[in-house]
């Protein structure tokens, strides 16, 4: 049995009501983007050019360079949109909508050093509390006590928006009372997260953001929780508050069931990152098809580690695949970013193979091992969270090697 997790469909109106979503026990694989990614999380990964630096035709110890480049951007990937209610004497009296409202660079930190393997390659980058102090680490299940929680705050400081803001200017109200409905069609995944407000005294009301809640910064076995911004939007005019007003605020996350990034990604984004305190976990699938709910990182856990796998067959991208159709080969892969500049980050992932036999390599795949279970045990995991089937075969030959490296822009 699976359950699904689902990111809401902006395109349809904040006015309409959710059709009622259950999480399904029975399909085979998990859940999907959000944020996809994953901040996200998993549209219109477009492959952009595979570019073969040598035409593999005769026997060689030389490697050749296949790159495939993704690029996943706020805009192809993740939607997060906000609206804003206000509620006076019973009747609403204002509602504001904002569009396409901008991920802060601390979520992208979170997915790269966990989610896409950074931080087990050696290679983590920093995010910033809303004290201003950077972490590189979230420790997860054994070794932790609270859970990671989403969140949501509303302020009425005015500075502009940029991707390195850690929390909101000046914090009126927080909450991590937060509800979370998830919603699909044949086309997109979404979840609303809402929370209300009461308000005890006049004010404007100029800012809102998405927070996560209790991140244990600490890798040993005590811990060290941590409120991690990863949405901050200005509202434009701002809301105009009385007493006694409610003021109710909506983030929605969507993401297209197409691209290249597949469900099981986008489940272990929303388990970690983006869950509220009372939601279920989703549960995602192995590339054997068992399904697991956890990922513990850490101390007394194992920290993702990521893998290229090849394949010599493919049905085409399905967003619930959990495995290659034919793999042929796996190595662990090695992890490395760019962060030069202020608007995206740059992931790139490649591994050197070299064939004992003649292939047509039609589907590429990455792959996190992970620990699937939540004790101080290790249940060594690995699990699809990114495929790619091929249009033009790549053939190689016994006793050549070629590397292969995935790059993934994650867009601000």
């Amino acid at each position: 049995m699976r359950q699904a997790f689902y990111i809401k469909n902006i395109i349809s109106s904040f006015n309409s009501p959710l059709s009622k979503v259950r999480w399904d026990y029975v399909k085979k694989t998990l859940i999907s983007v959000f944020l996809v990614g994953l901040l996200g999380v998993v549209s219109a990964l477009m492959l952009n050019y595979i570019d073969r630096t040598k035409t593999p035709t005769n026997i060689t110890t030389e490697p050749i360079s296949i790159n495939i480049n993704k690029d996943m951007s706020l805009a192809k990937t993740f939607d997060i949109y906000l609206k804003v209610v206000v509620i006076r004497d019973g009747h609403i009296i204002d509602t504001r909508m904002d569009y396409k409202d901008p991920i802060l660079r601390n979520f992208y930190v979170l997915m790269y050093n966990y989610f896409l393997g950074g931080r087990a390659a050696g290679k983590p980058m920093n995010y910033v509390d809303d004290n201003g102090y950077a972490h590189y680490y979230m420790d997860t299940e054994s070794g932790t006590v609270n859970p990671q929680y989403i969140g949501i705050a509303i302020g009425n400081g005015t500075a502009p928006v940029i991707p390195t803001n850690a929390k909101l200017y000046e914090v009126y109200k927080s909450t991590t009372s937060v509800d979370e409905e998830p919603g699909e069609n044949s086309t997109h995944m979404w979840i609303n997260y809402t929370a209300t407000f009461y308000i005890d005294t006049a004010i404007n009301i100029s800012e809102a953001g998405l927070f996560i809640d209790s991140l244990d910064s600490y890798i040993y076995g005590s811990e060290s929780p941590v409120r991690v911004y990863i949405t901050r939007d200005l509202i434009d005019p701002p809301v105009e508050l009385q007493a006694d007003d409610y003021l109710i605020i909506t983030y929605t996350i969507y993401a297209k069931k197409s691209g290249n990034f597949v469900e099981n990604f986008f489940t272990l984004i929303h388990n970690y990152l983006l869950r509220n305190q009372t939601y279920q976990m989703a549960d995602y699938n192995d590339t054997s098809g068992v399904q697991h709910f956890y990922v513990d990182t850490e101390s007394g856990g194992y920290n993702p580690v990521a893998y290229i796998q090849l394949g010599n067959n493919t049905t085409g991208f399905d967003f619930y695949r959990y495995n290659l159709t034919s793999p042929i080969a796996i190595e662990k892969a090695n992890v490395r970013y760019e962060d030069h500049t202020p608007d995206n980050i740059t992931v790139c992932i490649s591994a050197l193979f070299t064939f004992t036999e003649d292939y047509n390599i039609s589907e590429i795949g990455v792959v996190l091992r992970l620990d699937s279970d939540s004790s101080s045990n290790i249940a060594y995991t690995d699990v699809l969270i990114l495929y790619i089937p091929l249009t033009t075969p790549i053939g190689v030959t016994a006793g050549q090697q070629l590397s292969f490296k995935v790059t993934i822009t994650l867009s601000f």
